[in-house]
């Protein structure tokens, strides 16, 4: 089986390799100067990006803002959603891209969220068909720069992206700040075949006592009754990047992606069959995960804090069957997580992610097959109290029922379905960490942890876990 390698990682924005800037624990930044002096300049730094500077609005002022609601006459307002921000010292640039977007609390920028706090932004209001796309560059010398982009569709096909760069934050002043916040939901209840995108690239700089601080939620909800061949199909994608002197850097990524489908007669049902190579790294993720988050943070002796939350439920279920196919999952998709951290100040890494599957059907001769990768790595140097905590958990549920579209309780399992699920964990820390991983299938179920397995200590005193756990049709190997 292939193994993930825990390597090198450069973030790019919009597939675009950048060099602002970057940290080596204890030795400072080395940000490069980024020229926005002039329009020309401007549109040679967006074209370094692969930005495509047409239509692009550019701001000059002490106070700049782009957005529906303009905060004042003291402001230099736009309403474009494609925009390049230059702060005087001192000012302050800010976006408010999307409907719903300038109603984010400031509060919610710099701290964890709450499940309940998550689940009220996603159902604050009805989802409004939008612009897709969300594209801004923050730059000059502002206090804070602020950029928040809400993204709600409720169409059968849709791609959603938000992509912000804030290069250089120099002031000296832990309260001075780079903030990120981005909301995407597809909500799709047609049919029979719905396609979602997501993605957020986000890339941060700040120098002396700055902080960057980001927060990506992103929801995909499918559902159809349309039809006997029915094919739902979500990717999500977030990358960031932070890189900061001796100021914070916190980041939040909650990634969640639920798809239901009905069907009467012999169907051909298909959840999250392909995969799309996500673009986040000089090193591209393993495979094509549906699900991928990327998340770099460098510091000369900020504390760094990362939370990577990612979450799959696959439903299918058909009535009068005597044929056909439901399946979940492929191979070389599902859920991946990778996250570097560099700092001679404190490292925290939490990573969560499960995937829960489940097909049901009125005959055991339907063909049910369920596949379940999900990996997740976590990199840290050079603080003995550096942490790491990855929890991961996979379950498949095949059956036949007489009420395939109700209640499951009388339900037993297909001895036909094809089960099969990897679960990989590493990390590598300069302090602590720990693994869980926990697997269940139709007649079966383990957990594993590192330590004990898998766990070792390097001769620098580094800690390294690497669990791989594997199932197939209930049956669970030892982990490697």
């Amino acid at each position: 089986m292939t193994k993930i390698r825990l390597a090198a990682f450069v973030a790019a924005i919009a597939a675009a390799a950048m060099s602002i800037g970057s940290a080596g624990a204890g030795t400072g930044t080395s940000a490069q100067t980024v020229d926005l002096s002039t329009d020309q300049a401007v549109v040679s730094y967006l074209t370094s990006l692969g930005i495509n500077p047409a239509g692009v609005v550019i701001q000059r002022g002490s106070l700049n803002y782009a957005g529906p609601s303009c905060p004042g006459a003291a402001w230099t307002c736009t309403t474009s959603t494609k925009v390049v921000q230059v702060a005087q010292p001192g000012g302050q640039n800010q976006v408010a891209c999307g409907a719903g977007a300038s109603v984010i609390p400031d509060s919610y920028l710099t701290t964890t969220l709450t499940q309940d706090q998550v689940n009220q932004l996603v159902t604050s209001s009805a989802p409004v068909i939008p612009v897709n796309s969300c594209t801004a560059v923050q730059g000059g010398d502002a206090h804070t720069n602020t950029f928040r982009c809400v993204r709600r569709d409720r169409t059968d096909s849709t791609v959603q992206d938000c992509t912000v760069v804030q290069p250089q934050t120099t002031v000296d002043d832990p309260s001075a700040s780079n903030r990120a916040f981005v909301l995407e939901m597809a909500e799709q209840s047609g049919g029979p075949g719905q396609t979602a995108m997501q993605n957020a690239s986000i890339q941060q700089t700040a120098q002396a006592a700055a902080g960057n601080f980001v927060h990506v939620i992103q929801d995909i909800k499918q559902s159809t009754k349309l039809d006997t061949n029915q094919t739902q199909q979500g990717d999500q994608t977030s990358c960031e990047s932070q890189t900061s002197d001796a100021g914070s850097e916190f980041s939040q990524v909650i990634q969640s992606l639920a798809q239901k489908e009905q069907a009467q007669g012999s169907p051909t049902q298909q959840q999250n069959v392909g995969s799309a190579q996500k673009t986040c790294d000089a090193a591209p993720p393993v495979g094509g995960p549906n699900t991928f988050a990327g998340v770099n943070q460098s510091s000369s002796t900020g504390a760094l804090e990362s939370h990577v939350n990612q979450s799959h439920n696959l439903d299918a279920r058909a009535t009068s069957a005597t044929a056909g196919t439901q399946t979940q999952g492929d191979p070389d998709g599902g859920i991946q997580g990778k996250v570097f951290q560099n700092s001679s100040g404190t490292a925290k890494s939490f990573g969560v992610q499960n995937e829960d599957q489940n097909l049901a059907a009125d005959s055991p001769t339907i063909t049910q097959k369920q596949f379940g990768p999900l990996t997740c790595c976590s990199t840290q140097s050079s603080n003995p109290n550096d942490n790491v905590k990855i929890d991961e958990t996979s379950s498949q549920r095949a059956v036949s029922s007489p009420l395939p579209l109700g209640d499951l309780s009388s339900a037993t399992p297909n001895p036909n379905a094809q089960q099969e699920t990897f679960l990989e964990g590493d990390f590598q820390t300069t302090g602590d960490g720990q693994i869980t991983q926990k697997g269940k299938q139709n007649e079966g179920s383990a957990t594993f942890s590192c330590p004990p397995d898998g766990f070792f200590v390097g001769e620098g005193g580094e800690s390294t876990c690497s669990l791989t756990t594997v199932g197939f049709n209930g049956v669970f190997g030892p982990p490697d």
